[in-house]
């Protein structure tokens, strides 16, 4: 992963240039493998740079945009190279069920709740992260911390639909 993710930099890169990119991985659990989905010259979508401002409270965005109107001495470069918290996503597709009921009171400690798909109305099978139930994101003290908020959103998932 790391020497395609390298390869991918290097292609991407222009000298002189701010680049935002990212690179999507997805995990199986099925044969316990990566598959790499997509690298994009552009910053990440599912509400990325919210999580970065969460996670390292750093503004990706105007970040950015302070650097291309050459206001570098805007930016405070003393920013931490390390989380304070675990930011993370959770996107459910829709599958073919319909959800009875929102989750967004359900979930705690939520920075962001998107519902996508009508409450009671059936959905399709997913064809892409467009087709999603809902977008939730949240923080958590560390990864671990993470998992069992997303178990109990999964959970909490399973219990609405039918």
């Amino acid at each position: 992963m790391f020497a395609l993710s390298q390869k991918a930099l290097q292609s991407l890169n222009v000298e002189r240039d701010i680049t935002p990119f990212h690179f999507e991985w997805f995990y199986s659990d099925k044969d316990q493998s990566f598959v790499f989905t997509e690298v994009g010259k552009r910053f990440g979508g599912a509400k990325i740079p919210k999580l970065v401002k969460h996670s390292f409270g750093v503004d990706l965005l105007e970040e950015y945009w302070k650097m291309q109107e050459r206001r570098a001495e805007e930016i405070n470069w003393e920013q931490p190279l390390s989380p304070r918290v675990c930011s993370s996503s959770y996107v459910q597709l829709t599958n073919g069920k319909t959800m009875m009921e929102s989750l967004e009171e359900k979930i705690p400690d939520l920075f962001t709740y998107e519902q996508n798909h009508p409450v009671g109305v059936q959905s399709q099978a997913a064809e892409s992260i467009g087709d999603a139930f809902f977008l939730a994101q949240y923080t958590s003290k560390d990864a671990a911390a993470s998992d069992m908020v997303s178990a109990k959103i999964n959970k909490a998932f399973n219990e609405v639909c039918r």
